[in-house]
């Protein structure tokens, strides 16, 4: 219990820098955790296992809405309203340009560029490619033309329908370890899966941070498959 209370104690303090570091993906991936962290522990329903996977479902979904909301909301032609323009678009305007609407979109605006690549060979992907050379519509002002901000759709544009092993397997992970239930390992899925959406520079194949992601899909995922079969 003493260790417990340590553990959440560093968490809390450790949350100071995560929010005033300004990056939004980490925050989005460490209040998603939270969520579901808060959830599973105060809202149970049913089978302890059925709860945890709806609630990691139900986090994941939130991350997609939350990203392509911006886009959903400029199709609906709500872009209009002030407390909209302020919160979401991050603009203090009368009238959202058309460059702070790119802006503000450029995460789903790159998925679907990836996507349409992807698109061209579905098996083995196109290989290694400069985003500038190959997207079909002018670049957003800001981002150079890397198109890495993105680490999976990036990566299944380029080696094709293999890369869904790298989401597919710590899911089944997540999943496994919900079974037993094991909350904490959800959690970091959910971190994981969230860096693999928004970020192309530090979580990469080459990298210390990909490397203890392969360790903990893999390490966790053969114990908790194997306690499950027996």
């Amino acid at each position: 219990e003493k260790g417990l209370r340590l553990r959440y104690l560093v968490i809390v303090f450790s949350s100071y820098y995560l929010f005033f570091s300004g990056v939004r993906s980490a925050v989005l991936a460490f209040s998603l955790a939270s969520l579901y962290h808060i959830l599973i522990s105060n809202f149970k329903f049913g089978a302890g296992n059925i709860t945890q996977k709806f609630y990691f479902f139900l986090c994941i979904f939130l991350f997609f809405l939350i990203v392509l909301s911006p886009s959903i909301l400029v199709a609906l032609g709500f872009d209009d309203y002030n407390w909209i323009r302020v919160y979401v678009f991050r603009s203090n305007h009368s009238q959202i340009s058309a460059e702070e609407i790119k802006e503000t979109v450029y995460r789903s605006w790159l998925w679907v560029q990836h996507f349409r690549l992807w698109s061209e060979n579905y098996i083995f992907g196109v290989g290694t490619f400069d985003f500038h050379n190959v997207i079909d519509e002018p670049l957003i002002s800001g981002h150079q033309g890397k198109g890495s901000e993105s680490f999976f759709t990036g990566f299944l544009a380029r080696i094709g329908v293999f890369a869904i092993f790298l989401v597919y397997m710590p899911i089944k992970h997540a999943i496994c370890a919900a079974n037993f239930k094991n909350k904490f390992v959800p959690e970091i899925v959910i971190m994981f899966l969230v860096a693999m959406f928004s970020y192309g520079s530090f979580f990469v194949p080459y990298n210390f941070l990909f490397l203890i992601f392969l360790i903990f899909v893999f390490g966790g995922y053969r114990d908790s498959c194997r306690r499950l079969r027996a």
